[in-house]
């Protein structure tokens, strides 16, 4: 058995649709605080870390990269852009790891999760949402024609977007703005033009048509730089050819280093399913 103050690493989950990316974080923590020796004493409890590597809404599915560290070693999570920097201190009594120490446990992480991210989605022209995808809460507010729409104009349209461009991102995002997530002020009514998000260089780096058979939907693959809003790529291309369109399905195929087949399966039901998995990554600085 896994023991709690000894887990120290990274777990790729397939996080299923419908499950936010912090309930799968609160997950883990539950298991780690479960099984901790001290379990039953709140006030004894070591400490627990667990983030995650990059946000996947609840209706998309995929890859998510889950930092844990916890007990005498706890790692202490930072959020920059859609990265996750894992700064490794172990800590004894009147004692301390050096800075040197916690420098190699960052590089480690970044990588592991630095570099593209690939995704698979499917899209459906003729309708826009404000969300921009399908998720239970979002609304059609806008219906456009679709029927004129070639095969052959969508693999062109689709192709074209390969390469650097700029986005700007969607107002149901989590990009903060004076201190308020976009979408608090998304749900307040605030608009795209009230709010002037900034617009953000990106790469595509490739982007291919896997599926037009089922016009008016579409499906795509593309391998994207970090802060690329795939939502916001389905309502670009479906501008490019002369209609709306919103996202219907997203899975993160992977991230840095980690792909769908490094992934456990959702949800663990024990510490050992997550830290005794060949998939788990142990970083240095576990506690003896």
């Amino acid at each position: 058995m896994a023991s709690a103050r000894a887990v120290h690493g990274l777990i790729a989950i397939h996080k299923p649709k419908g499950v936010r990316s912090r309930q799968v974080c609160n997950l883990i923590q539950s298991l780690l605080k479960s099984e901790s020796p001290n379990a039953a004493s709140r006030h004894r409890r070591p400490r627990f870390k667990v983030g995650h590597g990059g946000t996947l809404d609840p209706m998309a599915t995929g890859v998510l990269v889950i930092g844990i560290g916890n007990g005498k070693c706890c790692g202490h999570v930072l959020y920059v852009g859609d990265s996750l920097y894992y700064l490794v201190s172990i800590a004894y009594t009147f004692r301390f790891v050096t800075n040197s120490y916690c420098v190699t446990g960052t590089k480690k992480l970044q990588g592991y999760l630095n570099g593209p991210k690939e995704y698979t989605a499917t899209m459906l022209l003729g309708q826009q949402t404000d969300t921009g995808d399908c998720d239970t809460n979002s609304t059609v507010i806008l219906e456009s024609p679709w029927s004129h729409i070639t095969k052959d104009q969508v693999y062109d349209a689709v192709s074209s977007f390969q390469g650097n461009r700029t986005q700007i991102p969607p107002i149901y995002s989590a990009i903060k703005q004076n201190g308020v997530k976009a979408y608090e002020k998304a749900r307040q009514g605030i608009t795209q033009a009230d709010m002037k998000l900034s617009a953000r260089p990106i790469t595509i780096h490739n982007i291919a048509v896997t599926d037009v058979d089922q016009l008016p939907y579409i499906s795509f693959k593309c391998t994207v730089s970090k802060g690329t809003y795939i939502r916001v790529l389905v309502e670009d291309i479906a501008k490019k050819l002369g209609t709306v369109g919103h996202m219907t399905a997203l899975e993160r195929t992977r991230q840095g280093t980690f792909s769908t087949d490094d992934c456990i399966a959702y949800p663990p039901v024990s510490l050992d399913d997550v830290c005794n998995s060949r998939k788990f990554i142990h970083l240095p600085g576990a506690a003896p």
